[in-house]
């Protein structure tokens, strides 16, 4: 929606652009600076539990792609299961601090799991990755859908994508992606082989979409947030 806005709009006079909900990721990140190259885009994560973002980038310290430092009122970590991990290393991201009233007061400072999986690199900055439950097992790797979303979202006739593991009975489940055009763009062959040796040139083998649809728009919640468990929602060219 925003890039739709930004082509049909004047925005250069916005200075602030605040996202959380859905990854934005430095794809779209990126194409957005290009069209409202005045605005600052600040991407960060909270959850129903905290009634609050725990992370945040902030304005003249930006990550593009990652959900920023934790706030100094919340202490987060990533977990394997028992230990905090290493940085760089994928895990479970947990919080304490304040919360709302859906933890009793007297786990306020015990280790909340946010359902996430994310890594924290060397400064202290926080990667999401994706849902638990919506990574990809495909041929005994996990896969993250938003990194796939992130590259197919670098070309510039691209409006939205969603991908999604469906099952396989060779490889368990083979990852296809939904793909909405940009509207002065036609479906074709021509465009679907286009992307799929784009994600070859930027993804492990393991990562390429083996099935790409054309769509004419993605299934969304009522928060707005992608629904990946009902792709049958996708309104199909």
């Amino acid at each position: 929606m925003m890039l739709k806005a930004a082509k049909e709009y004047d925005l250069s006079s916005l200075r602030l652009i605040v996202t959380a909900g859905e990854m934005l990721g430095t794809g779209l990140y990126h194409r957005l600076r290009r069209l409202i190259p005045n605005a600052q885009i600040i991407e960060h994560l909270g959850c129903t539990e905290s009634f609050h973002a725990i992370c945040s980038n902030v304005p003249g310290n930006v990550k593009p792609g990652s959900i920023g430092l934790e706030l100094s009122c919340y202490n987060v970590k990533i977990f394997d299961g028992i230990n905090e991990c290493p940085p760089n290393v994928l895990g479970k991201l947990a919080f304490c601090g304040p919360v709302g009233r859906y933890i009793p007061e007297k786990n306020v400072q015990k280790w909340n799991y946010t359902g996430d999986i994310a890594y924290k690199d060397s400064e202290g900055f926080i990667w999401y990755v994706s849902r638990n439950d919506n990574m990809i097992k495909t041929a005994g790797y996990l896969v993250s859908p938003h990194e796939i979303e992130n590259i197919l979202q670098l070309c510039h006739f691209v409006s939205e994508v969603m991908v999604i593991g469906v099952p396989d009975p060779m490889i368990g489940q083979k990852i296809r992606a939904y793909v909405v055009l940009d509207n002065q763009c036609n479906p074709s062959e021509t465009f679907k082989k286009g992307l799929i040796n784009f994600a070859k040139s930027k993804l492990a083998c393991y990562k390429v979409p083996e099935d790409i649809e054309f769509v004419r728009s993605i299934p969304k919640n009522e928060r707005g947030k992608i629904s990946r468990k009902h792709p049958s929602g996708t309104n199909q060219l």
